[in-house]
């Protein structure tokens, strides 16, 4: 693997590791001074949230968690997966019996409780994937993949079963990502279906497409824990606990 910055090719391997250190670094750190921002909204929002959490009532995870509920996330986990830093994989957790079992609810229990994420799920491996068949010596032609712990993950897991158990927390039923039984190809044959009704009645169409570069690098955490806390319904405990995570 190569790497180009300014015209240079760099091939060193230790030297390439600490310019992808510094590039994703550089991409995770908000900058305060974009002219493009709302900041009068953005004020607002963060003092929102400091007045809200302060009452934040109901929870996700108001029911205490099981073993059982964590051994049906641990059953659907799937294999062959990469790990974290810290080297476990879902495998280990799968056949680690009743006594990974307990511990993870003693561990689930006291985050919950705390309302505090360990520092350790904190950390992940980034390792850079080339987009497509673009060129695969920038940074820009890279897509950055975070390797969080497994034990992290499978958290993550039985939050995200109950928030879909949530009435208020449904997805849009016009929505295609992040759905099962659901693609691109579903959305599609929606759109094709408004157009032929627009085409029909001699209507226009308007249609708007957005693609956000780097995202997921560039998200306004304050604002996304703002949509969740105070919109979805994720407060007391569930939501203090990935407000101080994010």
């Amino acid at each position: 693997m190569v790497l180009e910055v300014n015209g240079k090719i760099i091939t060193d391997s230790q030297q390439m590791a600490g310019l992808w250190s510094n590039y994703f670094e550089q991409l995770a750190t908000p900058s305060e001074d974009n002219e493009n921002f709302d900041r009068i909204h953005r004020i607002e929002i963060e003092n929102d949230i400091v007045e809200k959490s302060k009452n934040a009532l109901g929870c996700i995870v108001t029911v205490p968690l099981t073993t059982q509920e964590i051994s049906e996330v641990i059953r659907g986990l799937p294999k062959e997966k990469a790990p974290g830093y810290d080297g476990i994989t879902y495998e280990h957790l799968k056949f680690g019996g009743e006594m990974i079992i307990h511990a993870l609810l003693n561990l689930y229990t006291c985050i919950i409780d705390r309302e505090e994420i360990p520092s350790s799920f904190e950390l992940a491996v980034k390792i850079p994937i080339s987009k497509g068949n673009k060129k695969t010596h920038m940074f820009d032609d890279h897509r950055g993949i975070s390797l969080l712990p497994c034990v992290n993950k499978i958290l993550e897991r039985i939050v995200l079963s109950r928030l879909q158990k949530q009435q208020n927390c449904l997805h849009h039923s016009l929505q295609g990502g992040y759905k099962k039984q659901k693609d691109a190809l579903t959305t599609c044959f929606a759109i094709e279906e408004v157009l032929n009704h627009c085409s029909e009645d001699n209507d226009k169409v308007y249609a708007a497409y957005m693609d956000i570069s780097k995202a997921f690098d560039t998200m306004w955490i304050n604002g996304m824990v703002y949509k969740l806390n105070y919109t979805e319904g994720v407060t007391g405990k569930l939501g203090g606990s990935y407000e101080i995570g994010t």
